[in-house]
């Protein structure tokens, strides 16, 4: 690793830091959230520190010069990447040309694999030291590609229990840090009131639809939600669909969406977690959010659906029994799955209806996300990665798989 100048050095004491370089690449809405967290513990132990790369509004106002935005290449499935390879291939040259002028003593990678590992290669070759932060998901699919990352990457911050000796067996140096929902959740002061939060009266019988958080999935997802959501007011009157968006989203194009819903549908912008408290059961797009919604303790239904073709490619590569990641920390079918041509409105609205009543299914899914919240441990993820920065910062040296 390339020391710092010697005027510079750290000691027991600390370090003037304001010569260390950082670059950090997040390449969609969740890794521009971790990013942010990360960027403001990296601030707290290496004070004066340039944090610079790609990301998003939520980096840039944890103070991360942001050269790159994200959202040109922020896309889902095998297919629909492939109309943006021009903007990932201007995103990486605009990246690997500032890094060429000015290295930086280290980079940290979040997330989105396919664009970072690919801009590993490049760091690489400037002798740059690498820490990734949330592994990619060899488990599940393109397992060789811990071999590549054995050989590119100096350290890597699992998010996951399991993922460390999994990865050490193979020699990456991985260290688990915690997962950044579980310090974000106990630390958030949403959680007081949600009712009052979303304007409405205590004791609503809300049902929460997550459709995920870009627009191919939007589009994808929220009417079958809608459709089923009709058919449940139906069998169980007053329940009132609560639509959590992101804030990347369009809000027009959803109203456009919402116009052949008859009934009435409230739209939230940035109050995911709030309207998941507040909600008797949700329908989950498969993503983080649905580990969200399981850490908050709500009932869920998990759905998905993509292009045929990004469908069946990931067939014949995805290697894991499950889609969300509630059910693979469970180790188990929790929470229902209804992907590709079993996403319907009435499998919807068979499971949804099961889960609005107190039966035993419904107790029995509660329970197990207190399991999992308990696995998940209480480490602070960002804070433990900021600390594992600074360690190879200080030492000068890259990590090893024994480390």
């Amino acid at each position: 690793m390339r020391p710092l100048p010697e005027r510079r050095a750290m000691g027991d004491a600390g370090r003037d830091a304001s010569t260390v370089d950082i670059l950090m690449a997040a390449g969609e809405p969740s890794g521009d959230r971790h990013g942010a967290d990360l960027a403001s513990h990296l601030r707290l132990l290496l004070p004066g520190c340039r944090l610079w790369g790609m990301g998003g509004e939520a980096m840039a106002r944890a103070g991360v010069e942001i050269q790159v935005s994200y959202e040109d290449l922020s896309v889902v499935g095998l297919v629909e990447v492939l109309g943006h390879l021009g903007a990932a291939v201007r995103a990486r040259q605009a990246l690997m040309a500032r890094a060429r002028k000015s290295p930086p003593h280290l980079a940290v990678l979040i997330d989105f694999p396919d664009f970072n590992l690919w801009l590993a290669r490049g760091l690489k070759r400037l002798k740059i030291p690498i820490f990734y932060y949330i592994s990619p998901q060899v488990w599940a699919w393109r397992r060789k590609r811990v071999k590549l990352m054995a050989r590119l990457l100096d350290q890597v911050g699992v998010i996951l229990p399991f993922e460390e000796p999994l990865l050490r067996r193979a020699g990456v140096a991985a260290r688990y840090v915690g997962h950044p929902l579980v310090a974000q959740l106990r630390e958030g002061s949403w959680t007081r009131d949600p009712w009052r939060a979303l304007d409405l009266p205590q004791g609503t019988s809300a049902l929460a639809l997550l459709p995920g958080s870009r627009p191919q999935e939007v589009r994808r997802h929220l009417p079958v939600m809608l459709r089923a959501t009709r058919l449940i007011q139906d069998k169980a009157e007053g329940i009132l669909p609560l639509v959590a968006l992101s804030p990347m989203l369009s809000v027009d194009e959803v109203q456009g969406i919402l116009a052949s819903s008859p009934s009435e549908v409230r739209i939230y912008q940035g109050k995911t977690r709030e309207v998941l408290l507040a909600s008797r059961a949700a329908v989950v797009a498969s993503g983080t959010a649905t580990l969200e919604a399981a850490l908050l303790g709500t009932p869920m239904v998990v759905i998905y659906r993509t292009s045929w073709l990004s469908y069946l490619l990931g067939r014949l590569l995805i290697r894991v029994p499950h889609i969300s990641l509630v059910n693979l920390l469970a180790g188990e079918e929790l929470v229902p799955e209804l992907v590709q041509g079993a996403l319907t409105p009435e499998a919807i609205r068979r499971h949804l209806l099961v889960l609005l009543c107190n039966t035993d299914k419904r107790n029995r899914m509660i329970r197990g996300f207190e399991e999992i919240r308990k696995s998940l441990g209480e480490e602070v993820a960002g804070r433990r990665a900021a600390q594992i920065v600074r360690e190879m910062i200080r030492s000068g040296a890259a990590g090893g798989a024994g480390a």
